[in-house]
């Protein structure tokens, strides 16, 4: 999955890739939704999927560290 990080002071661990993506999520949800629809519903096809694009990769990225959590977890266990 990504490895990118948009805030250079955050440490590396699931929970705060979690928290990182959720708030980046949440933000672009909260620019489609409610009166934001109509400026999003107002752009080219090509913006809409990409926005909607980018909801998924967020999501997916969310999923995949919660489903991978537990394999940190032990990693930092087991000196890794």
């Amino acid at each position: 999955m990504s490895n990118y990080r948009l805030n250079p002071s955050a440490t590396d661990t699931s929970q705060n890739i979690i928290s990182e993506r959720a708030a980046q999520l949440n933000a672009l949800l909260i620019c489609i939704s409610g009166g934001g629809f109509e400026s999003f519903n107002g752009l080219n096809d090509v913006l809409k999927n990409n926005v909607l694009w980018a909801c998924q990769v967020l999501a997916a990225d969310i999923q995949w560290h919660i489903n991978h959590e537990d394999e940190h977890l032990q990693g930092v266990e087991n000196g890794k």
